[in-house]
């Protein structure tokens, strides 16, 4: 297995976080929104974001910069809750969170290890799931 340098996995937040930014801009300037009410909404895009993205498919700076997020005990999709552990940490601690990863043989960041996720490369999560549904779930 192959691990993105913490370059690739800072420049895929920050996507991540422009992706967001942006959706924000057009809802404020959309004729759904009202000034006059307060909307929290734009708190649960940023924390619900990550998690839900990576449930089911992934982030576009996953996408963009190919990387996945896996559960580490068996690198299946990462459930909803480990997900939101792993983004509250990452964005609580911010680049700090990103600080373990160069004395890490796997480059898990605090934040993974916390959430017991690891990041790797996207070709070798493919073939990591061609492997597994070939061999019945288990791999060949």
């Amino acid at each position: 297995m192959r691990y993105p340098s913490l370059l690739r996995r800072v420049l895929a937040t920050q996507i991540d976080v422009f992706v967001i930014l942006f959706l924000l801009y057009l809802f404020a300037h959309s004729p759904f929104y009202n000034g006059e009410v307060e909307t929290y909404w734009p708190l649960w895009l940023f924390i619900l974001y990550e998690p839900v993205c990576t449930r089911y498919l992934c982030t576009l700076g996953q996408f963009l910069l190919r990387f996945r997020v896996r559960t580490f005990s068996d690198h299946s999709k990462v459930p909803l809750w480990r997900g939101l552990v792993r983004v509250l940490v990452k964005y609580l601690l911010g680049i700090l969170s990103f600080l373990l990863m160069p004395r890490q043989p796997q480059r898990r960041a605090f934040h993974d290890l916390i959430a017991g996720t690891i990041v790797l490369e996207a070709v070798d999560v493919a073939e990591h799931d061609r492997l597994t549904i070939v061999g019945g779930g288990r791999e060949a």
